[in-house]
């Protein structure tokens, strides 16, 4: 069989030039693994992620499978060493996604899980509550990253 080579579109340059300043992924849903400081055992949570990155007017489109690419890479090594909170998870996705995407200057991270904790209620009885986790991040590519946790 004779393989092809396709020309990379997304690299080509626009015909339209103008800049967009969130292109990217959405819902994405992984398992990540937290392990703060003051605990024993790391605790897993599903989070629901949105990733964005700017797209100069001089391109013709981004890779969106790299974004995927990147959250696999970074949740793999999360298995073996987890994150203090989910907004370190979220500056340093933020940062690599810079990297991946190297005609990218800003990179965006939104991350969402629910999240348990006993309580114990005015009778006496103990139960979970449920909470909802919000976290973000954005970096620029002068090294600049912001967390913000919601």
């Amino acid at each position: 069989m004779r393989s092809i080579d396709l020309p990379d579109v997304q690299s080509s340059p626009s015909s339209f030039n103008f800049k967009l300043t969130r292109v990217g992924v959405t819902d994405v849903k992984k398992l990540v693994n937290i392990k703060r400081p003051d605990r024993k055992k790391a605790i897993s949570l599903v989070v629901k992620m949105d990733l964005f990155v700017d797209l100069p007017a001089s391109q013709k489109g981004s890779h969106m499978s790299r974004n995927l690419e990147l959250v696999s890479d970074i949740i793999d090594k999360n298995l073996i060493k987890p994150v203090p909170d989910l907004e370190t998870f979220c500056a340093e996705t933020a940062k690599l996604l810079l990297k991946k995407h190297n005609y990218a200057t800003y990179s965006e991270i939104k991350a969402e899980a629910d999240y348990f904790l006993e309580r114990t209620y005015p009778s006496g009885k103990k139960g979970l509550e449920p909470y909802k986790l919000v976290a973000e991040a954005r970096a620029k590519s002068n090294g600049d990253i912001k967390k913000l946790k919601l």
